[in-house]
This record gives structure tokens, C-alpha cells and sequence, in this order.
């Protein structure tokens, strides 16, 4: 789950959903297998030209030919952000989770997410089980 609170596009998120295309097709058989991102807005503004180049990499993980899929969920009152604000402090724009059922595996606030923490903690989820 991808967590964008207001914003709707900005620089970190391009580059995270450029990973998360790369991490479905290298972690799909560990269980890697969907991305929700919550948003609150409901498009991108326009105000920006650089808006549009951000959304670059999610048109492509949102693709049918993409690994994995790819939600983009609406959550104008931010309902969904401030149930979890009970559970982890949130901070910043893109916030990550890693869930295996109503179970947090791992968020931004534990780790940077990269190939390795990913690698492990679905890993470590899988012989949990």
C-alpha cells in the first residue's frame, strides 16, 4: 500500500512506482503480487508541467502488460491515512506499507524499501506462515 495523503504526484512516488514494476516481476513468486496507492486528490492538479512526467511511471504500472497490479485509490476525507495513524506515524509522501492480511510486515518508517529489505521481509512473511 502506497500512501500519497494530498498529494496526488510528486518526485519520490515517479521513482517508487519505477521500483515497484521492477519488484513485481522479481518478487511475485514470494507473494508480490498488487499495489494500492491511496491518494486524497482526485487528479493532478495541472498547476504543474512536471506533474505529468511523475505520472509517467504509474500509466505504465497501471499498463495490462505490467508485473503485478496496480490500484489507484481515491480517499478524499483521508479516512483510510488516519485509522493507520493509530497503528504507525505516518510521515512523508510516498509512505509504503507491506501487508500480508490485516498484518503490517514492514513501512517506511521501519526501513528504506529497496530489493533487499523487500527480499526479506516477504521472505520472513512466507515462513511465518
Amino acid at each position: 500500500v502506497v500512501l500519497l495523503g494530498t498529494y496526488r504526484a510528486n518526485g519520490p512516488y515517479m521513482e517508487l512506482m519505477t521500483e515497484w514494476m521492477r519488484w513485481a516481476e522479481a518478487f511475485g513468486q514470494l507473494g508480490l503480487k498488487e499495489c494500492h496507492v491511496v491518494t486524497a486528490a482526485e487528479a493532478a492538479s495541472g498547476e504543474h508541467p512536471w506533474e505529468q512526467h511523475w505520472l509517467a511511471s504509474e500509466r505504465r504500472a497501471l499498463a495490462a502488460e505490467a508485473p503485478g497490479l496496480t490500484f489507484v485509490l481515491h480517499d478524499a476525507d483521508e479516512s483510510l491515512e488516519q485509522a493507520l495513524q493509530v497503528h504507525v506515524e505516518i510521515e512523508g509522501s510516498p509512505f509504503c506499507l507491506l501487508l500480508q492480511g490485516r498484518t503490517v510486515v514492514m513501512h517506511s518508517q521501519q526501513c528504506e524499501f529497496d530489493e533487499v529489505t523487500l527480499h526479506n521481509a516477504l521472505t520472513s512473511a512466507l515462513t511465518a506462515m
